[in-house]
């Protein structure tokens, strides 16, 4: 039988919730943000929402216990740390997705297409890309 600390499960948990600060920062400061539960975010290539947990908050109501939440509902996915919490700001609405980050763009747009997605994002040029139906590279 396997003995379960709780001292390091707490740690682990704060460690988890303490992210969601900076996140909301970089949102608020920089109208979006990719970050997994380390701490990093991607400096290259395109980021890709998946499909099916996308959660929209209204830009006045919006604040780091959102994003407490948005982990806490996706810890599984998120405990993989190639998957990040992506946050845009969008006419007054904050969108928080789980994203992954592909460094070629074929295969960004790919992905985004089969996930339904309207647009990637090109990271080190910091610019929406909505060639999802072409097949253009």
């Amino acid at each position: 039988m396997q003995v379960i600390n709780a001292s390091l499960i707490n740690h682990k948990m704060r460690k988890l919730y303490s992210i969601s600060n900076p996140i909301f920062r970089q949102t608020i400061e920089n109208q979006g943000c990719s970050m997994n539960l380390d701490g990093i975010s991607p400096v290259t290539g395109y980021m890709v929402g998946t499909k099916g947990n996308e959660v929209k908050v209204n830009v006045l109501d919006f604040n780091a216990g959102h994003i407490d939440s948005f982990i806490r509902s996706n810890l599984s996915p998120l405990y993989d740390r190639t998957y990040f919490v992506g946050t845009w700001i969008d006419n007054d609405v904050v969108y928080m997705d789980i994203s992954v980050n592909c460094q070629s763009k074929a295969e960004a747009l790919r992905r985004g297409k089969e996930n339904g997605q309207i647009c990637i994002w090109d990271v080190l040029n910091k610019v929406e890309i909505y060639q999802l139906q072409e097949e253009t590279v």
